[in-house]
């Protein structure tokens, strides 16, 4: 099974459309618990509607961006809204209470939004270290294979769950792993998930690139196309099979495509060589 880093970048949106909705939820509630002081208390202080104001300001804020550098202004309206909610207790005005709810909901607002940025830093940290890793492995294990071959059957990299198959696939089409065409075929008999890709090879003979074409199409009409466009796009395969898939209307492009850019490239070799080399350099001639 390929192995697949994982990156966090995507994969945000539905954590911040869950913090826009804390956002609207904070911004509610402070409206609401200003209201219901104006309303219930006698000799209203200045308090509630500060906490009010400071409850906007991080609303506000974290709509413009949600980033480390507007942080500020999220933990400064939260913190006045404690402040105002703890003077107004101890001055033990009317409705008191009031003034204290104003602060929770920029407080659960810091604290989702602190828990977000906080689980980002951690998985873009671990989406680097598997990053970093995969590269070493990937380099070990290319050359690996390029100093011995059939080390990809021996060892059946094509099982594995990491970057060996990764470099077992893409080494079919690197010029510096250099395989036999008996190699390929052993490939070919013992692994079954490597049978898309190796055909790309150069070490593969017209002979055995023609065997399997007829697998290759009827696999490209059922399953997949990746076996059908390395069979054709290999420059030893036989121009008529190429110019078959070039033509066709009824399979995907997938392998139409490489079929068209193969033989269009084969036709300008045929052309260039008819033609021959050309002279550019002006023909001398002398003056009397």
């Amino acid at each position: 099974m390929m192995a697949q880093t994982t990156s966090a970048e995507g994969e945000g949106w539905g954590k911040f459309a869950a913090l826009v909705f804390f956002s609207n939820i904070s911004l509610l509630l402070g409206f609401i618990s200003v209201i219901i002081a104006l309303i219930r208390w006698e000799k209203c202080g200045y308090l509630p509607l500060l906490g009010f104001l400071a409850n906007i300001v991080p609303v506000v804020w974290f709509f413009h961006r949600v980033s480390y550098g507007n942080m500020s202004g999220l933990v400064l309206g939260t913190v006045f809204c404690l402040v105002f909610g703890v003077i107004s207790q101890v001055r033990k005005e009317r409705g008191r209470k009031w003034a204290l709810l104003a602060a929770i909901p920029p407080a659960v607002l810091l604290i989702s939004t602190l828990g977000y940025l906080g689980k980002s830093v951690i998985d873009r940290k671990h989406a680097a270290s598997v990053a970093i890793q995969f590269a070493a492995d990937n380099a070990r294990y290319e050359a690996q294979i390029r100093s011995d071959p059939v080390i990809g059957i021996r060892e059946r990299w094509d099982l594995a769950n990491d970057a060996r198959w990764s470099v077992f696939r893409d080494s079919f089409g690197d010029s510096r792993v250099m395989y036999s065409e008996s190699v390929l075929k052993q490939i070919y008999a013992e692994c079954p998930q490597m049978r898309d890709y190796l055909f790309r090879n150069p070490a593969c003979s017209p002979e055995f690139l023609s065997a399997h074409y007829n697998e290759a199409y009827a696999r490209c009409q059922n399953i997949n196309y990746e076996m059908l466009a390395n069979i054709v796009y290999n420059t030893n395969c036989p121009i008529e099979l190429v110019g078959k898939v070039a033509v066709s209307e009824n399979l995907p492009v997938g392998a139409v495509y490489p079929a068209r850019a193969a033989l269009s490239a084969r036709q300008k070799i045929t052309l260039n060589n008819l033609l021959g080399p050309t002279s550019t350099a002006p023909s001398a001639s002398t003056n009397k």
